[in-house]
């Protein structure tokens, strides 16, 4: 994406290191944060994507990755958030909105979402173009939501490289139609 001039926005999990799914941002941090100087922005996802037993473990998985974020990305100070999918969070929607609030964390992803569910993996080439061209025909606000890239992405999404560097030369190719960019810069 760097190489295209692509940019996006991350959400991570600032407090996970290796596991059986292969992802590690501790021992990758450096990665993040080269990927945020090349003009990529990260979000909130929760410290380790485990979801809170209560309040105050929602407010530390909330505030401590906000804090961490900001850490690498200090010029951004409103943040995506999205507390992952199946996490328990045994705490009210208002204690989550109070928390949200204080660590100027916004709840979703972006109007009009194209996003591209876990149980939606592999799509080709022209699938992917055709979400391009979706777009420019309707002349909306649309974005890519992918939960992984790559043969050792976490969950598979999008095993095929190959058909995703084709969605980014694409974009590349209709850079007079389409804007392409982080959250945080639209």
């Amino acid at each position: 994406m760097t190489q295209r001039g692509i940019f996006g926005t991350w959400w991570v999990n600032t407090g996970r290191g290796h596991n059986e799914l292969g992802f590690d941002f501790i021992d990758d941090q450096a990665y993040w944060v080269a990927a945020v100087r090349a003009g990529h922005d990260l979000a909130n996802h929760t410290l380790h994507h485990t979801g809170a037993r209560d309040a105050s473990d929602a407010e530390w998985e909330i505030g401590e990755n906000a804090r961490r974020i900001w850490a690498i990305q200090p010029e951004t100070k409103i943040l995506l958030f999205d507390r992952g999918g199946g996490t328990v969070w045994d705490t009210s929607e208002e204690q989550i909105k109070l928390i949200l609030a204080k660590y100027h964390c916004v709840d979703g992803r972006g109007a009009h979402a194209i996003d591209i569910p876990a149980w939606q993996i592999n799509h080709s080439a022209a699938e992917f173009r055709s979400f391009v061209d979706t777009a420019i025909e309707e002349g909306g606000y649309y974005t890519f939501i992918l939960h992984g890239i790559g043969r050792n992405s976490e969950w598979g999404v999008q095993s095929d490289g190959d058909a995703f560097t084709a969605l980014l030369d694409y974009l590349v190719e209709k850079k007079d139609l389409v804007w392409s960019d982080t959250f945080t810069k639209t």
